[in-house]
């Protein structure tokens, strides 16, 4: 039994892995932090949401690097497919036999 692959489906896929990327970038988790750290002036709780806004920032843009480094390895592997799939068609005669 083989294992069909539809590229347009991947290339679907992709395009939702890249919107989830887009998203995750756009969060500016580091405003987020701070605007917290503002409502709690004189605390702690300010401090350490000071402290940690930007390396947090830098953990979503990492996530959002690597969603997109996945996109791009998606839509090669269904380009792959499609070429694959055409050099295959190509061998194949009026009947549908391979030669």
């Amino acid at each position: 039994m083989g294992l069909s692959v539809n590229p347009d489906d991947v290339d679907g896929f992709a395009k939702t892995v890249w919107h989830v990327s887009d998203k995750l970038a756009g969060l500016r988790m580091d405003s987020v932090l701070l605007q917290g750290a503002g409502a709690c002036e004189g605390t702690a709780l300010m401090s350490g949401l000071r402290a940690h806004a930007f390396e947090q920032q830098d953990h979503v843009t990492n996530h959002a690097r690597r969603l997109d480094g996945l996109v791009d390895e998606l839509k090669h592997a269904a380009e792959e497919f499609r070429r694959t799939e055409s050099r295959n068609a190509s061998r194949l005669d009026d009947t549908g036999k391979q030669l």
